[in-house]
């Protein structure tokens, strides 16, 4: 501040979508996107849709289809796409593998698909308040989960799932869901290259902090 003209504007309320909660007796700090959330339901008309408990159906069986070549149709996934990405890289680590299945069909997506993103759109909107909570109060010990889900491919490669989370005072700080680059031959591989990713974000974290 010293050396450029700036001002304190007190503590962080808002940023980037995300609504920052302080409390100093409990010793919490949540962050959040109630407003983001609900007015991502409002913009795809589905405020008033039945509530939803999981981010995806057990039972959706998604497959690509054929390719799409309806401009409206694209555009329109791209767009929801976009819109789900956010909140998934910021304070909704519940809803990476759905955004991860559903962003890999963006040029071949079926009904299914669209069902799935609207499905998805009515329980961010429901569980809006959730969000992240740090807790000052717990050992500042980090530690991390991570887990696989051998040949989850559903397009025919077989190719599996690796996901991790890192979790410090109470909350997740870093997590990640992606396929993986090669085809395990067994849970125990596919569990092996979940484990050295999450080795390595952790080892990034702990650089960080």
């Amino acid at each position: 501040m010293a050396i450029f003209p700036s001002r304190d504007l007190g503590k962080i309320r808002h940023f980037m979508g995300m609504k920052v909660d302080y409390n100093c007796y409990t010793q919490t700090l949540k962050i959040s996107m109630p407003d983001y959330l609900k007015q991502l339901a409002i913009r795809f008309g589905l405020n008033k849709a039945a509530p939803k408990r999981n981010p995806i159906s057990a039972t959706h069986g998604l497959k690509r289809g054929p390719r799409v070549t309806d401009p409206a149709a694209l555009s329109f996934y791209a767009t929801a796409m976009g819109a789900l990405l956010w909140p998934a890289l910021t304070v909704c680590p519940e809803i990476a593998f759905t955004v991860s299945l559903l962003s890999s069909a963006n040029h071949f997506f079926t009904k299914s698909h669209l069902n799935s993103i609207k499905h998805l759109i009515v329980f961010l909107a429901n569980s809006a308040d959730d969000g992240i909570t740090y807790n000052g109060r717990r050992k500042f010990i980090k530690y991390t989960f991570a887990d696989a889900n051998w040949g989850s491919d559903y397009d025919g490669e077989r190719k599996s799932q690796s996901g991790y989370v890192v979790m410090l005072a109470g909350g997740a700080i870093a997590w990640a869901l992606k396929r993986q680059h090669s085809v395990a031959l067994s849970t125990k591989e596919a569990k092996f290259y979940a484990v050295a990713e999450a080795i390595v974000a952790t080892l990034t974290t702990q650089q960080n902090l």
